[in-house]
């Protein structure tokens, strides 16, 4: 199989991958967090009430919990309780493919990526397949009763604009790129235009944009070819108060 041939197999497969690799019987509905500055990057707290996932009311149950695009962290959350007292958190996004991984399994003990069979341990860590590294860990603070908190950074404090019917950031499309994207925007009216592209820790890449521009359309050409595999984020501020972000995924 040539190059292209090759990139263009591992867009069709990650693209079905992302989509076809959900559960959602165990996918147990949104949760909003609770911004907080923390350094230089913003924290996602969410608050999980346990009479809301009563399968983590037992020892080893085991749920995803998923929630709304204003974070820079791509996919869901896997929460396993491990003990009466322990609960465990991280990223369901397989390093290798960026599939979806299963919730815990009593069986095989195991938390297994069902696209390419990458097995890790309860908390994330890597074990055995094509992954290599660990799943992305997250802070679980439990102090007894029926609530915990779980602390993701990265997040973007950015909210849709639903005032301004015109300003607009586009959705990538497709959102599996490899070397080139083209950043797409609308202004209702002139401004100021900051627009920002974040990995999924929420660090800084590079800034594509820091200028005024008319009321229009505009299509900013953007080259991904010197970043990794792995899911981005582009932010966009304006000084006439929209602000906005999109996910891509990029694959090498």
């Amino acid at each position: 199989m040539n190059s292209t041939s090759r990139r263009n197999f591992m867009k069709a497969t990650v693209a079905a991958s992302i989509f076809a690799a959900t559960e959602p019987n165990r996918l147990l509905g949104k949760i909003l967090p609770e911004l907080k500055e923390h350094g230089d990057t913003i924290l996602g707290i969410f608050t999980v009430k346990l009479d809301d996932y009563p399968v983590l009311k037992q020892i080893y149950g085991s749920v995803k919990i998923t929630y709304d695009s204003v974070s820079v962290i791509s996919g869901n959350i896997i929460v396993t309780r491990i003990s009466s007292t322990d609960f465990v958190a991280c990223s369901d996004v397989c390093p290798h493919a960026l599939c979806s991984v299963s919730v815990y399994d009593d069986v095989t003990e195991y938390l297994v990526c069902p696209c390419h069979n990458s097995q890790f341990t309860v908390d994330g860590t890597y074990v055995s397949g094509p992954a290599q590294t660990s799943l992305t860990p997250y802070k679980v603070i439990f102090t007894g009763g029926e609530t915990l908190q779980i602390e993701i950074p990265g997040f973007v404090n950015v909210e849709e604009d639903k005032g301004l019917a015109t300003n607009y950031l586009r959705e990538f499309s497709p959102n599996i790129v490899i070397d080139n994207a083209a950043v797409e925007f609308g202004l209702a009216s002139e401004g100021m235009v900051s627009i920002v592209l974040y990995d999924s820790m929420g660090n800084k890449i590079q800034e594509i944009a820091n200028s005024r521009y008319n009321r229009g359309d505009y299509q900013i050409p953007m080259s991904t070819g010197h970043l990794s595999s792995g899911m981005y984020i582009c932010n966009i501020t304006t000084s006439n108060g929209f602000k906005a972000d999109r996910k891509f995924t990029v694959v090498r």
